[in-house]
């Protein structure tokens, strides 16, 4: 989500009638064409097996993918005398009940309550279900990235989409479009960072490993329903580095310290907003916020690299990412760091104090990043790849030096110790989880 609109509010009179402003951003009106039915299109709510029938389903009839929206509107909007929409009340619509499965829907879950479609729901009720928005451009076209490439077995790519509109502006709408393979013998599509985990179960051979940040599929359980693999199929063979994780704000914004951006969103519930990229991280934040009884409204991302392009903008207050992420902004001046999450202080930013260091502990979390085996790899075979590893990296310096430039610490750790702090980032996104209501999806 890239739009956001700007205002400038007065915050208080200094003599002579002059007032000094502030300016507030905030999310763009919600829109039937724009943002709610792409939202039911993802969710299934227009396909050919439910709602789209040709007698429709229960009386709620929707036009196939969304090909007639005027009809569309007429029937969520004032048939059933208006009882599939309550503004007074959102929560109480049928269009958010049934979906939700907070009432029986022979449809089963489409979309958890507090998910992203759920909370645009209600926003579009609250305002009043407006049709379009003042205006609104036209979509012009769809495009995709990498539009076309050549793969080896194995291989993963992660697909972008953006939307192009007739007054030339663009956005990123990959988490709103649907995907599916023409062949499923040759290549599966899903969410992001299950193809990579499913591909590497499935190979299931003595020769393919799994490297990657355990933060990108330590919540996946509360964020996908049929997950093509469980945790225990994934074995610990040694942690290779930790991802220096940041707390940035723009430099434009008036907080030099973790403090001082608290005190800016207590004394502004609701008014400040932060950058979510789904995972770990945003069950973290999310968890601390609700914890302190601090309000701030979250801008949802499927791109990392546009959070980061928006910070350094002003048009978001605070993100929580890798410091690869933000070096590019924070080079340019446009953006500060506030903190780190890391246990220690970090050698690519000695000065930036950890969140611990700040008086804020309970941010703490340890970008894990290691080796991972097969369920059933023998223990002698993978006590020699981790060895191997420490070797190799204790003989040749260079192996620290290009992870530091990548926003790492070099790090070993060994099968137990890796496991261990596996099992600990797991429990501790589980328990934030529970505080925030969060059930399993699977």
């Amino acid at each position: 989500m890239r739009e956001l609109v700007r205002e400038n509010l007065p915050l208080h009179e200094r003599g002579e009638g002059r007032v000094e402003t502030r300016t507030v951003l905030t999310p763009p009106p919600v829109s039937f064409i724009r943002d709610v039915l792409p939202a039911l299109s993802k969710a299934g709510c227009n396909a050919g097996s439910c709602h789209a029938k040709a007698e429709g389903q229960n009386g709620f009839k929707l036009s196939v993918f969304s090909y007639d929206p005027g009809s569309d509107y007429v029937h969520i909007v004032k048939d059933a005398r208006g009882r599939r929409v309550f503004p007074a009340a959102p929560d109480e619509s049928l269009i958010i009940k049934k979906p939700t499965t907070a009432i029986p829907h022979e449809g089963g879950l489409r979309f958890e309550r507090g998910s992203e479609t759920h909370q645009l729901l209600v926003r579009w009720l609250r305002e009043g279900m407006a049709y379009t928005v003042t205006n609104e451009p036209a979509l012009q076209r769809l495009v995709v990235f990498p539009k076309e490439r050549r793969y080896h077995k194995g291989a993963v790519q992660r697909l972008l989409v953006e939307a192009h509109y007739s007054d030339g502006s663009s956005r990123d709408v990959t988490r709103l479009a649907a995907f599916a393979s023409n062949d499923k013998e040759i290549a599966t599509v899903d969410e992001h960072g299950i193809v990579a985990i499913g591909a590497f179960v499935s190979a299931h051979d003595d020769h393919v490993l799994l490297m990657t940040p355990t933060s990108s599929f330590t919540a996946h359980p509360y964020l996908h329903a049929n997950l093509p693999y469980k945790p225990s199929d994934l074995l610990a063979i040694t942690r290779v580095s930790n991802t220096i994780i940041t707390i940035a704000v723009p430099t434009s914004l008036r907080a030099g310290s973790l403090d001082q951006l608290l005190e800016l969103v207590r004394a502004q519930p609701g008014k400040l907003n932060w950058a979510g990229v789904t995972g770990a991280l945003d069950f973290l934040f999310a968890g601390f916020l609700q914890r302190n009884g601090l309000s701030m409204t979250k801008v949802p991302y499927r791109n990392p690299v546009e959070a980061a392009n928006d910070l350094a903008e002003g048009r978001v207050h605070m993100y929580m990412a890798a410091l690869a992420i933000v070096r590019p902004q924070l080079q340019t001046g446009n953006i500060k760091l506030l903190a780190l999450t890391n246990s220690i202080r970090a050698p690519a930013a000695p000065d930036v104090p950890t969140v611990k260091e700040a008086g804020y502990g309970e941010l703490t979390f340890d970008g894990l990043v290691g080796l991972f085996g097969p369920s059933d790899m023998p223990g002698e075979l993978r006590d020699r790849i981790a060895a191997d590893i420490r070797s190799v990296v204790a003989a040749d310096p260079m192996i620290g030096e290009r992870l530091a430039a990548t926003g790492q610490m070099l790090n070993i750790g060994g099968p137990a110790e890796f496991a261990r702090a596996t099992e600990e980032q797991r429990d501790k996104v589980t328990a934030i989880a529970h505080e925030l209501g969060i059930k399993p999806m699977h």
